[in-house]
Parts: C-alpha cells; structure tokens; sequence
C-alpha cells in the first residue's frame, strides 16, 4: 500500500503577467513549502498581450516544477508560428495522461478544460483545469458540460477541480457539484477577485476522495487582477 501524501495545490489567474512580469507571479506563488501543482490561468504562448515568449515553460522554470502542459483556447497564425492564449497546469510530479476538451459556447472567446492525471508518490490524481467564461450567456452551460463529463466518467483515482470558475458558489451547476466535492475555502470564502477591492469568490479549489489540511489566499494587489488560492491537501493511502 503506498502511504498517504501531502500535496500543496494553487491555482491563479494571472492576467498574463502584464501588470508586473512573469518573476512577480512566480514571487506570488513562491511559499514555503514549495508547491507541487499550480492550475494558472490567462496564460500566454508568444501571446500578442503580456512578456514574449513561451510563459507555461518560464513559469515552470522559476518554480522548478519540470512538467507542465499548456491549455491553448485561442489561436493566431502569424508569420512567425501560431501565437497562442489559454491556461496551463505546472506539477512537480509527471503526467500520464493530457486531454483538452472544448466547452460549448454562445457569445465570448472559446474555453476549454484540461483533463489530466498527475502521478504522484500515493498512486494517481485526477486534475480538472479550467477558465469558465464571466458571461452568464456561456458559463451555465458550461457548467452543466462539466457535471455531464464527470457524471460520464466515474472517478477511479482522488479527484480536483482547479480554476477560474467565474461563478458563486450558488449558481445552480456549482452548488450541484458541491455535493460531491470539498470546497477548500468553504468554510471562509474569502474573496479573490479583483485584487484592488476584493468582492466576490471566483477562483476554487476543489477535491474529492483528499483531506484539506489548510487553505490561504494571498493578498497581493500589484502582481494581477485576482489573488492566488493556495490550498494543503492529503492524498489517502488507497482510493
């Protein structure tokens, strides 16, 4: 039987790094003990917004975590290579297996969730990354799109849900999957959106079949326009 592990889980909208540069969100993310996976999200590839570049490999470096996949939700062929935005998820442990899964859409920019398995020292970890639209012509469904998936592939493995979700915990889909899964911030709900006058709680950790040990939001107001939800989990033993 493997034994149980601790896992130090975030997740960040970084708003590409414009405000103060990819070193500043790595900064904000840098906490002791280091972190293991990071879900971030308004992530550029050689983006026409933000530091140039490749910002998934350059955050993967500063934060040594050596695997790291890249979520492209937009496109654009330039001259030079196809420019790419989206979101990304950083580990310190190997993935075996990535799937990007498009998300139905009606009115704003395309969105997609990363399905992928972590193989961590206590045995696999389901991961489910995401950035959900902010109008509620497009999250809805979304939503709903994420409880259909779930429902249609029964966890084998601890599972977690990392984002952007842009919703309240009350909207209809959310409070649904609430029933399943452990909100790390329930208990405080602390807001972490916008960063210079916090009013809502759109950024979520999520987990099913692991323990929270501990929760913090960081409050850094200057490095973007959301706060990094930083969360301690138990993995068990054996699912």
């Amino acid at each position: 039987m493997m034994p149980s592990h601790r896992l130090h889980v975030a997740t960040y909208n970084i708003r590409l790094g414009i405000q103060k540069g990819l070193p500043a969100v790595a900064d904000a993310l840098r906490v002791t003990p280091a972190l293991d996976l990071i879900a971030l999200q308004e992530v550029g590839d050689h983006w026409r917004m933000g530091p140039e570049g490749d910002s998934t490999a350059e955050i993967s470096e500063l934060l040594a975590l050596p695997y790291s996949v890249h979520v492209p939700a937009i496109e654009e062929p330039h001259d030079d290579g196809v420019h790419r935005y989206g979101h990304a998820l950083l580990s310190r442990y190997p993935f075996s297996h990535t799937e990007v899964i498009d998300l139905p859409r009606n009115k704003d920019e395309p969105r997609a969730l990363l399905h992928a398995v972590v193989d961590t020292p206590a045995g696999p970890l389901e991961v489910l990354s995401t950035h959900l639209s902010y109008l509620d012509e497009d999250r809805p469904a979304q939503g709903e799109f994420l409880l259909r998936w779930l429902a249609a592939h029964p966890a084998t493995s601890p599972r977690m849900i990392m984002g952007d979700l842009n919703a309240p915990d009350d909207e209809p889909w959310l409070s649904t999957l609430l029933t399943d899964f452990t909100d790390a911030d329930g208990d405080q709900r602390r807001h972490t959106f916008p960063s210079d006058a916090p009013d809502r709680r759109i950024d979520y950790i999520l987990t099913h079949a692991a323990k929270v040990e501990e929760v913090r939001v960081i409050e850094d107001p200057e490095t973007s326009d959301h706060f990094p939800l930083l969360a301690t989990l138990i993995l068990p033993a054996e699912y």
